[in-house]
């Protein structure tokens, strides 16, 4: 038969086994609502430009934001502020969504 002590060192160490998957999983249910992020609409990647294996530009847009992002093999920056995204009548729908039409959007409104 199966001595009392190990006996209580395995229900105890089922019952710790138990209680951290149970704090894990109400950790990873509730973070993102602790940040303020309601919604996955609230982040969105517009555009990707690949440089390079490990490097790429994004165009991304946070709670109605537009960004120039540059991520390489060690770091994540901030290139520019675009602003709110606007778009003009004559431009086709598959304009729009091309990273080529953003950078060129960006880049006349700033000459403007």
């Amino acid at each position: 038969m199966i001595d009392e002590p190990i006996f209580n060192a395995a229900i105890t160490m089922v019952v710790s086994i138990v209680v951290l998957a149970l704090i894990l999983f109400l950790v990873k249910k509730y973070t993102p609502k602790l940040r303020g992020i309601n919604s996955v609409s609230d982040f969105k990647i517009e555009a990707r430009l690949p440089l390079a294996p490990k490097s790429s530009l994004f165009i991304v847009t946070v709670e109605g934001n537009r960004f120039l992002i540059g991520s390489g093999e060690s770091c994540v920056n901030l290139i520019k502020e675009l602003g709110p995204l606007k778009v003009n009548a004559s431009e086709s729908t598959e304009d729009k969504t091309t990273f080529s039409s953003h950078l060129k959007q960006s880049i006349t409104k700033k000459k403007i």
